[in-house]
């Protein structure tokens, strides 16, 4: 089972896993989804309507099928500055790629809590 984890920069050093993916190379949240997290629907429109970011998550699941066939229990970290919107997102978008592969998977956000999906 692959372990997906969420994290902000601004908590200081990002657990360590198999992958780590370093979203600040995407823009910031807009003020108009700002207030909400990458749980929500405006904002994971918001990034994963781009077709850029949709092969990137495809890529990082295709990784991550792999990394679940050659080591138990992968982890995989999506960093951002703050662990709210553009981690949360693609950890989650990941997740679901995941799963339509066949794979089983978690997901933690933990500057969101720790919620485990």
């Amino acid at each position: 089972m692959i372990e997906l984890v969420s994290w902000g920069y601004q908590y200081g050093n990002a657990p360590v896993g198999h992958a780590a993916f370093d979203l600040t190379v995407l823009p910031p949240p807009p003020p108009i989804v700002a207030n909400g997290c990458g749980l929500d629907e405006p904002v994971q429109r918001y990034y994963l309507s781009d077709p850029v970011v949709q092969q990137w998550a495809a890529t990082i699941a295709c990784l991550g099928l792999e990394l679940e066939r050659n080591h138990e229990s992968p982890l995989m970290v999506f960093i951002c500055k703050e662990g709210r919107h553009r981690s949360v997102a693609m950890a989650e978008y990941v997740g679901e790629l995941l799963r339509l592969g066949g794979s089983k998977n978690t997901i933690r956000h933990l500057c969101l809590g720790g919620d485990q999906r």
